[in-house]
């Protein structure tokens, strides 16, 4: 096996030059995905905002005029909810209503069966909220994966971690799969990536990393044997 060269880390290994190929055309791929993600994310954002600004304003007397209320929104409350949404991945929403315990059982009394239902209507509405933000975050971390794994040396790192991976056959901490002056952030990230592409899967932490059905399929078909128990 053809070692890297260590005057120039960002050398590949021979071993792994297929799955690099396949990870360069799919960064490019996803990079055009990335930007339509951008443009409908912020369009529905925008969109999304007219009604509870509408609500404001009247609830307010005209104190607020519309135009003020959706500025603030678009200055303000949209900032504040995308770093929310990166910051703690809260599941918001009818499906996160629909499954706390008791959600699908019969209400007892038509007083439960109201509660419910306005649980479920402002779950249906946050979602309908929260939709651009992701969209619009989805797109951005697209984009910046494409624009980042067109540097040779991020490319290299995946397939390597890919190939790291494959050699241990289970699931791993993420921590073990960091090398030379990498830190846990760096690794988080390339997981991130990868795990929007379906090559690996993640606990919620990413803490804790695993092959995909996908990767156990295609590497071996790239030249990356994959160690079986």
């Amino acid at each position: 096996m053809q070692a890297t060269d260590q005057r120039n880390p960002v050398t590949p290994e021979s071993d792994i030059d297929p799955l690099l190929a396949r990870l360069r055309t799919q960064a490019q791929q996803a990079g055009g995905g990335g930007l339509l993600f951008v443009i409908g994310g912020a369009a529905i954002t925008l969109f999304a905002l007219i009604w509870p600004s509408g609500i404001v304003a009247f609830v307010t007397g005209g104190y607020l005029n519309f135009w003020v209320c959706y500025a603030i929104g678009v200055a303000c409350v949209v900032p504040w909810i995308i770093r929310q949404i990166r910051r703690d991945k809260v599941v918001y929403g009818g499906d996160a209503g629909l499954s706390e315990p008791g959600m699908n059982e019969r209400p007892s009394s038509y007083g439960e069966y109201e509660m419910r239902m306005f649980r479920l209507e402002w779950g249906v509405l946050l979602e309908w909220l929260l939709f651009g933000p992701r969209l619009l975050i989805e797109g951005i971390e697209q984009t910046q994966g494409m624009q980042s794994l067109r540097n040779q040396h991020m490319l290299v790192r995946c397939a390597r971690m890919l190939r790291d991976l494959a050699a241990v056959g289970q699931a791993t901490a993420a921590k073990s799969l960091v090398h030379g002056d990498e830190t846990t952030q760096d690794i988080d990230y390339l997981i991130r990536y990868l795990d929007r592409n379906d090559w690996v899967g993640a606990s919620s932490d990413h803490k804790r990393v695993w092959l995909s059905s996908k990767a156990l399929a295609e590497l071996p078909t790239l030249g990356v044997p994959i160690r079986r128990e």
